[in-house]
């Protein structure tokens, strides 16, 4: 059973998504705490996490732009929430804003 993991330093982003060989894709939530939005759809990621996506190869993550800005800086995330989608360390899918349709149908294309 998945689970949504806070990612709170850029050695944790990096051990964790860049440098995973496990094949999982890493979906990043990038968020912020004062966010509405980003308020709004992290349920829906974290059910996501223990329901639908719970047996697929996916692995979630969300990472406080404020609290972690480097790495933030470095994926050049400018809009919360940003979700972004990583395989084998290398981003593939990004969706900027909370657009719970257009990040399943990225995830999925993905899985298949």
């Amino acid at each position: 059973m998945s689970q949504v993991t806070a990612i709170s330093s850029k050695s944790e982003f990096d051990t964790k998504v860049i440098n995973a060989t496990d094949g999982n894709i890493k979906l990043v939530d990038f968020y912020a705490t004062w966010c509405g939005p980003c308020k709004a759809i992290a349920p829906m990621i974290a059910k996501w996490s223990s329901n639908q996506y719970a047996e697929a190869k996916v692995d979630f993550f969300k990472l406080d732009v404020d609290a972690v800005a480097d790495v933030a800086k470095e994926q050049e995330v400018s809009a919360m929430p940003t979700f972004i989608l990583f395989k084998d360390g290398k981003r593939v899918e990004q969706v900027i804003g909370a657009d719970l349709r257009g990040l399943k149908t990225k995830l999925d294309a993905l899985l298949e």
